[in-house]
Order: structure tokens, then sequence, then C-alpha cells
């Protein structure tokens, strides 16, 4: 019997720094504290928290993975970006994009029903579970999360990293930070979960690394990528972005430059280039489309 797909969920900044990592297994939800700063969360009760640093962590998932024959999943490519860039390196298991999934699922099954429920369609993780019957937790927060983060780890070093002495208010920010995490990783499973059981007798395409157009540096024979040949033609492919070149890319997006055009001149692949526009909000999937700019 196929393994489930081990899901993951990380949050972070725009700096690129991640703080918490959220991984579904087994149908149990376990969080991982990737910062040190906050260590003190782990006080917490009726949490699974554990701490790890955030390349170990990584390293740990991907060992996951092969011992138990199964696919890493998250709902966009971004989780994926974050692993390889702690890693500096791609990875060697599978990895299943959700949200490519979800979207071929509901133009293919739902179309009209989707667009009535939100028009223009909003393909985010909480709008579809909305549209799914699937609402979130009080308390979560869409666009709040780094705040949070920020607000927490502030206090927590006024209070010298003792938990309890938090305010109320900022306890409760910690708390709804965690729940936030953990209905990403629940919401992102009951997706999968509810389109694959859906799909049965109308299966549709998986949405994963493996089944991309070959890309230069990738072998046909056993799908595995080569760092040195993909950086023949994208020099900085798997590099950690830089606040200087998340401006050059937000520059050149707003010059309406298309993502190729994007791609050449910042040495990057195009799709790090359009995972890199989703994470910074300036972009969904489907208005690459709409907008002409997946050319």
């Amino acid at each position: 019997m196929t393994q489930l797909p081990l899901f993951i969920d990380f949050e972070g900044n725009l700096n690129n720094e991640q703080f918490l990592l959220g991984i579904g297994i087994d149908g149990k939800v376990k969080q991982v504290v990737l910062d040190a700063r906050l260590k003190p969360l782990l006080f917490r009760k009726g949490y699974n928290l554990t701490f790890t640093p955030l390349q170990e962590a990584c390293e740990q998932l991907i060992q996951i993975c092969r011992e138990r024959s199964t696919p890493l999943a998250g709902f966009t490519m971004h989780d994926l970006e974050v692993i390889e860039s702690a890693i500096d390196r791609p990875i060697d298991v599978e990895y299943l994009n959700i949200h490519q999934q979800v979207k071929r699922w509901i133009n293919k099954n739902h179309y009209e029903s989707f667009r009535k429920f939100h028009d223009p369609p909003d393909w985010s993780l909480l709008n579809i579970c909305n549209w799914m019957g699937y609402p979130p937790p009080k308390g979560y927060g869409k666009g709040v999360t780094t705040k949070r983060i920020n607000d927490v780890i502030t206090g927590l070093g006024k209070k010298n990293n003792d938990y309890s002495k938090l305010t109320k208010n900022q306890k409760m920010k910690a708390t709804n930070l965690l729940k936030h995490n953990r209905f990403d990783i629940e919401g992102t499973n009951y997706i999968h979960n509810k389109i694959s059981k859906a799909s049965t007798s109308n299966p549709i395409p998986t949405a994963s690394k493996t089944d991309k157009p070959p890309v230069s540096g990738m072998n046909e024979e056993n799908k595995q990528f080569d760092l040195t040949k993909i950086r023949e033609d994208h020099p900085k492919a798997y590099v950690r972005w830089t606040p200087d070149e998340e401006r050059e890319l937000i520059r050149l997006f707003e010059q309406e430059k298309s993502i190729f055009e994007i791609a050449k001149t910042i040495q990057r692949q195009q799709g790090g280039v359009k995972s890199r526009l989703i994470k910074l909000g300036l972009i969904e999937d489907q208005v690459l489309k709409d907008n002409g700019l997946d050319d």
C-alpha cells in the first residue's frame, strides 16, 4: 500500500528566516521550532513541540521520506524551495505540489461552483478549505503570521525567555501562531485526501516535481538533478534569495517583464521566479496566465 505523503508547512518571513515547521505524519501533526529565540514555546502544554535547527530538520524530513518510500507534500513549491535552500542541493525524493493538484481538480470538475463561491477565484489554502467545508480555527489570521512571530520573539526577549511571564496578548499570539501552522498542515492533508478519493473514478495528473517537463541538467533515466549543469544556464538556481535580489525581482515585475525575461536577468530558473513572486504575495498562479506573464 502506498504511504501517505509527509505534509509540511514552514512559517517564515520575507528575509528567508524560518521559525516554525509543521509536519503531518500518520494523521498527526508535529511542530518543530526552528529559531532558538522561540525555544521557550517548548514549555507550552498541549502541543507536540521540539527544537531542531533548520538544516538538520530538512535533512530529517528527507531521511524519513527515503525510509518510508513516501513523497513530501506542501501546499505550494515554497516549502520545497525552503528545503533545497537550507540543504544547498535539490532533494532526491518526490515532492507533491498540492496547490497545483487541487487547481487542476477544481478546474476540471467544479469550475463553476468554485467561481460562484469566490469571483475572481481565490486559490489560497484558506479559501479552498472554506469552499470544501473545512473552515479554519478561531484566531487563524491570513497575512499576520510574521507580525505574530515578531511580537512573540520581542516579548520573550524582554521577559528573559520566560514564556510564563509573557502578557496574555502575547501568549494568545503564540497560540494562534501554532494553531495557524497546524491548520495549514491539516488543511493541506484534507485537500489531498478529498481530491484523491474523489478522483479515484476520474483520475487527474499528480502535480509533482518529477512530472515537470525536462529541464537542463535533468537525467530522464533516474529523474535526478545535476546542480552543476543547471547552473550552467542559471547560475543562481537554488541559491538563497537576498533582500537586494527580491527588490530587483519586484522592480522587474512592476515593469511587466515576462517570467522568462525576469529569470534571464536574475540568472534563475522560471520556476524559482514564480515561487518567489507567489511567496511575496505579488501573484497567485492564475495571475501568471491571466496577465500573459507566463510566456
